[in-house]
C-alpha cells in the first residue's frame, strides 16, 4: 500500500519546454525560448501533497521527492511561478522552490547533497487568493560550483530521459510546501516538508530566466586561506551568454557583518576577475559577489577569505598536540588523488595541524606529501 501511495505521488523529469496552454496558460513573452525554460504541470499540482513527502537526512532523488522536474543546467536568476492560492484558512500559503542535482544512493554510502548544496527559495502568499503569476528571486549563485563544474549526479537512472531532451547536464526543480528552517543535532531536516502545515499553493507552471551570464568562483590558494608572503587575492569568471549591462560587484566585511570595503566593475564580455584581497588586520572577512544587469540585481554567491599573517610555529612534523582526521570522502566528494592531497596537507599545516590519525585510510597519502606538510 505504501509503494502504491507514494507512486501516486511521485512526480519526476516533467519536460521542460512543453508551454502552457488555455487556463493555465503563462503569459505570451514566456513562450521566448531564447530567454526561458518553462515546466508545466498537467492539470496543475497541489502543493499540499508534498506534506507527505518522506522524510531523509540527505537530498536523494526517488521516493524522498514528491514534485520534481529536470531542467537545463544554467544559473537561472529568477522564476514566474504561476499558481493558485487557497482562501482555506486552514492552508498555508506558502512554498518552496528549489534548485539542486540530487546523487543517489544507499545512506551507508555516503551518497546524497548536503543542505549547503541547495538552493531554496521562500515564497510566502499571505493575504493572497486565487491565480497568482509570482517573480520569484533564485539563490542558483550559491551553487555555483554544482552548476559549473560537479557533473555528479543520476545521469545513469536518467540517461534516457536526457538523451532524448538533448541535455548533457541538467539541475532539479523540486516544488514543497513549507520545510523546516533550522537544524539539529542528530541530522538537518530542512531537506523535508514540516509536516505540521500543508500548503494551500496549487501551481501550474513554472517559467526560468535563462542567464545573460554566469559566476564561477575560483580559488588561488586552497579555501582563500593566506599565511606568510602569499598574496591575498581570489578570482571571478564572469561568463556572459548574451549582451547586457553588467556589472560585477564584491563586498568584504569583517566577522562581525560590518562593510570594510566594496567595490564593481563594468564586465562587457566573458572575463576572469582577479581581486586584491589585501586587508589592514589578518582575520576572517566575508566575501559578498553581486552580478547587476543595470540596477537588477541577477545572481549572488558568498564566500568568504582568511589572511593568518606570518606562521612562526616551531613545531614540527607530530610534535603540536594538534591534529585532525580527514572524511574527505563519499558525499565529501574528493578531488583526484594528488590534488585532494596537496590541498589537504596545505590547509592543515596552515591551521597548525602536525598530526593526521586517519588520513592514509581516506587519502592513502604520500609519504612525501606528509613531509612537505610537517604531518605525521
Amino acid at each position: 500500500m505504501f509503494v502504491k501511495i507514494m507512486m501516486s505521488l511521485i512526480v519526476c523529469l516533467l519536460g521542460a519546454t512543453v508551454f502552457a496552454t488555455g487556463g493555465d496558460a503563462l503569459p505570451a513573452r514566456f513562450a521566448d525560448t531564447n530567454l526561458y525554460d518553462v515546466v508545466t504541470f498537467d492539470g496543475g499540482f497541489d502543493l499540499g501533497m508534498t506534506q507527505k513527502r518522506p522524510h531523509t537526512n540527505s537530498a536523494l532523488r526517488g521516493t524522498n521527492v514528491v514534485c520534481l522536474s529536470t531542467v537545463p543546467c544554467r544559473e537561472y536568476p529568477r522564476a514566474w511561478v504561476l499558481c493558485d492560492v487557497s482562501d482555506d484558512p486552514k492552508l498555508d500559503p506558502f512554498f518552496v522552490l528549489r534548485l539542486q542535482r540530487y546523487v543517489s544512493g544507499p545512506n551507508d554510502a555516503y551518497l546524497g547533497r548536503s543542505y549547503d548544496a541547495v538552493a531554496d527559495a521562500f515564497v510566502d502568499l499571505k493575504g493572497k487568493t486565487g491565480r497568482q503569476l509570482v517573480e520569484v528571486s533564485l539563490r542558483t549563485g550559491e551553487i555555483a560550483d554544482i552548476v559549473r563544474t560537479d557533473k555528479r549526479g543520476d545521469y545513469v537512472q536518467i540517461g534516457k530521459e536526457l538523451k532524448k531532451r538533448g541535455l548533457d547536464r541538467y539541475l532539479d526543480l523540486e516544488l514543497l510546501g513549507r520545510t523546516y528552517t533550522e537544524r539539529n543535532g542528530f541530522g538537518d531536516p530542512r531537506f523535508d516538508v514540516d509536516p505540521v502545515y500543508k500548503s494551500g499553493v496549487w501551481v501550474h507552471a513554472v517559467a526560468l530566466e535563462k542567464p545573460s551570464a554566469e559566476l564561477e568562483p575560483e580559488w588561488i590558494e586552497p579555501g582563500n586561506v593566506f599565511h606568510n608572503d602569499e598574496k591575498p587575492e581570489t578570482r571571478m569568471l564572469v561568463d556572459v551568454k548574451r549582451p547586457a549591462d553588467h556589472r560585477l560587484a564584491w563586498t568584504v566585511t569583517d566577522d562581525e557583518g560590518n562593510v570594510v570595503s566594496r567595490h564593481e566593475r563594468k564586465i562587457a564580455a566573458t572575463e576572469k576577475v582577479t581581486v586584491d584581497l589585501a586587508q589592514k588586520e589578518p582575520g576572517w572577512y566575508g566575501l559578498l559577489w553581486e552580478l547587476f544587469d543595470g540596477d537588477r540585481r541577477l545572481l549572488t554567491h558568498t564566500a568568504s577569505f582568511a589572511i593568518l599573517g606570518k606562521d612562526t610555529r616551531k613545531a614540527g612534523q607530530g610534535e603540536a598536540p594538534y591534529g585532525c582526521g580527514s572524511g574527505l570522502y563519499g558525499a565529501h566528494y574528493k578531488l583526484d588523488p594528488r590534488t585532494q592531497q596537496e590541498t589537504a596537507g596545505k590547509l592543515m599545516l596552515k591551521l597548525g595541524m602536525r598530526r593526521t590519525p586517519g588520513i592514509d585510510t581516506f587519502l592513502n597519502m604520500d609519504q612525501k606529501v606528509k613531509d612537505k606538510y610537517k604531518l605525521a
